[in-house]
């Protein structure tokens, strides 16, 4: 179960992740720290020359192909397991346009393990120089103590028409255990830590500056980072509950500007409404990652921000908790808002319903669930797609994700229509969910961490026409009872322009690192070596002895290459099939709806519906195929509190969903016939 997951990354990183929130200002004060040569002479030019990685540091170039034609490549190490931990962060990045791909890490340096360096590879990925930096290294009173960073994400800025990799920068966003939020708001965490790094040197190089929380925002630890092909860099975080502000049930939008005097990024902070329910203690709960709520008040899993080529239409898809009354113990949905002004305004949050799937898994009414990874892409048509695992969801015992062989699967969300409709796809039904990693969360020495599959999207570079979807995944009888703890890369790729897809493949099964692929991470960017040859890049850890349970030992890290699919291989016909969608209900909407009462029921149930303001309003009752089966509409109602009734004597036994409109508004929830 995930609670297991969250209390032993709790303990990997020595550190309670708690809840937070923001106020009503929308940008930080922020405090500059400039890394000189002096202060990084002994760790900075003895793996750079002049902003150059040394070539000690090069990776072996031709190390041979292992079978199924893939090439294992040799990178940097950081010092145990939770570097790149904590699923589908930005932590890999190819730019095609510059032949460069990186991987940000944490890297062994000064007094713990709180530096951050990068390995880069200047030709798509075949020769690289590793372990450069650090590019952040912690600040504080004694040095080290607090600002220690955590979970990197890093992108490629390369000016707009630069075609050369040394003009290119290495940009990093990174949350840091700075102590400013309040115990009850992240405990020690709180900091936020960025720069840049010119990939060919010149001052400055490196860059750093910080934040930390105050009374109107309060940080956590983002989920996704991204940067348009304009330049512009986008991090993503949820605000947690702070009593010092009214942030619960908002996002941390940070927009980063590149500086071409001082060569650097600016950020503004921006909070960002999110739809979340309302738990049992009459509160926008914190995010799921917290510790300190009673079990039942979980509301968001996994953020992320992602943008078109035109850097106008963009984005937000969110798993968050939607409704504790019918799903009392952290029942998931994907919420999405869009942008088509470069994130000056956001539209409506839609929430997307996941009941049709049963027919793709277990086909007997069960409830659905997202997991607790999520990652997006948008294709060159401007179109979502989200990488998640969904799965059984049983109202009285909670997640069954890993219970059952089958009744799960790795699935593609998407839209064709800019985001009027959805639709899922099943990718692959894995074998495994969950790996378990090190002895024991208490265990001092390998305290143990979970990890689920990882699911990851990536598209081309150009066009933006071939996607392609990555998960991690224990296949064989390697994992045993023991769950994922032995996965391999698998991938599928999709078409846009012909609809069709490829089967799915393994591309590490049978060869010398067959279930070695532990804390798999994918770039958004793919490369494509050749015409109609398109190479999915992938790291992952590699842990002592490839022995699972040496989680607090020295970890390598690893490059997988070549890893193909070519034009020919998208021949399987498209199966997806339309999910529901509907607008939640958010703070200050004009409308709000309660669950149906009786529920199940097979006579009559009763809704509540709110309304702020006077609105002609609409009530429609669908069956899981999506097919209106009754509908009703008022014109000119009051505000206030108004009861409807539902006639279910003439439904079938089953599913089934009923949706409020106004002009303005619209909520979509559950109910069920018996």
């Amino acid at each position: 179960m995930k609670k297991t997951l969250l209390f032993s990354m709790v303990l990997l990183s020595g550190v309670s992740l708690f809840a937070q929130t923001a106020g009503n200002q929308n940008k930080y004060t922020f405090t500059r720290t400039s890394l000189v040569r002096d202060e990084m002479k002994g760790v900075l030019e003895t793996a750079v020359s002049n902003g150059i990685p040394s070539v000690k540091n090069r990776s072996n170039t031709n190390p041979g192909k292992l079978s199924g034609g893939i090439v294992g490549r040799t990178l940097g190490s950081e010092s145990n397991a939770f570097g790149t931990s904590g699923g589908s962060r930005q932590y890999l990045w190819a730019d095609p346009s510059v032949g460069t791909v990186i991987l940000t890490h944490r890297v062994v340096g000064g007094s713990n393990t709180g530096f951050v360096g990068y390995d880069i590879s200047k030709d798509n990925g075949v020769t690289w120089f590793t372990n450069a930096g650090p590019i952040y290294q912690p600040t504080g009173d004694p040095k080290g103590t607090f600002s220690t960073a955590r979970y990197p994400q890093g992108v490629t800025y390369s000016p707009v028409g630069n075609t050369f990799a040394d003009s290119a920068y290495e940009a990093y966003f990174v949350p840091t255990r700075d102590n400013s939020n309040p115990t009850a708001a992240g405990g020690d965490w709180g900091g936020y830590a960025f720069g840049v790094c010119k990939l060919g040197g010149g001052p400055p190089n490196p860059t750093q500056t910080t934040v930390s929380s105050n009374s109107n925002f309060s940080n956590l630890i983002p989920d996704g980072m991204t940067i348009t092909k304009q330049g512009t860099v986008y991090a993503i975080d949820v605000n947690a509950s702070n009593p010092n502000n009214d942030m619960d049930g908002n996002l941390i939008i940070s927009k980063g500007t590149f500086n071409t005097t001082t060569h650097d990024f600016a950020y503004t902070f921006t909070k960002q409404p999110t739809p979340v329910s309302v738990n049992g203690a009459g509160t926008r709960a914190p995010p799921w990652r917290s510790n300190i709520q009673p079990a039942g008040t979980h509301d968001f899993a996994y953020e992320k921000i992602t943008f078109a080529d035109d850097g106008m239409t963009g984005y937000i898809s969110t798993i968050a908790h939607t409704d504790y009354t019918l799903y009392p113990d952290s029942a998931f949905n994907i919420v999405v808002e869009k942008t088509t002004d470069g994130g000056a305004t956001w539209g409506q949050p839609y929430v997307i319903e996941f009941s049709q799937i049963d027919a793709d898994l277990l086909n007997n009414g069960s409830h659905y669930t997202t997991a607790f990874d999520l990652d997006a892409v948008v294709d060159g048509a401007g179109n979502l797609h989200m990488a998640v695992v969904l799965g059984v969801f049983n109202p009285a015992t909670g997640f069954s994700l890993s219970a059952v062989y089958g009744n799960y699967g790795v699935f593609d969300v998407f839209t064709q229509d800019g985001g009027a409709t959805y639709r899922g796809k099943l990718l692959y039904k894995p074998q495994t969910f969950r790996g378990t990693f090190g002895v024991s969360p208490t265990d001092a020495t390998n305290p143990s961490f979970s990890e689920d599959n990882r699911p990851q999207a990536s598209r081309t570079y150009n066009g933006g026409n071939q996607l392609f979807f990555t998960w991690f995944s224990t296949d064989s009888a390697l994992g045993g009872a023991s769950g994922n703890i032995y996965p391999n890369m698998w991938s599928i790729g999709y078409d846009i322009t012909t609809n069709m897809w490829t089967a799915p493949r393994n591309f590490t099964g049978g060869t010398a690192i067959d279930g070695k692929i532990i804390q798999g991470t994918a770039s958004y960017y793919v490369i494509e070596p050749s015409p109609e040859v398109y190479t999915i890049p992938v790291a992952y850890s590699g842990f002592k002895n490839a022995d699972p349970t040496q989680t607090g030992q020295a970890v390598q890290l690893n490059y997988i290459d070549s890893a193909q699919f070519v034009k020919t291989d998208f021949n399987v016909a498209d199966n997806s099939h339309l999910l529901l969608t509907g607008i939640s209900e958010y703070k200050n909407n004009n409308l709000s709806i309660s669950q149906n009462y009786p529920n199940p029921f097979n006579n009559l149930t009763m809704i509540d519906v709110t309304l702020q303001k006077g609105a002609d309003l609409s009530i429609e009752v669908l069956n899981v195929l999506g097919q209106v089966v009754s509908a009703q509409s008022m014109k000119s109602v009051s505000p206030g509190i108004h009861t409807f009734t539902i006639d279910g004597s003439n439904l079938n036994s089953g599913i089934y969903f009923y949706t409020i409109k106004t002009g303005d508004s619209s909520v979509t929830r559950k109910m069920s016939v018996k």
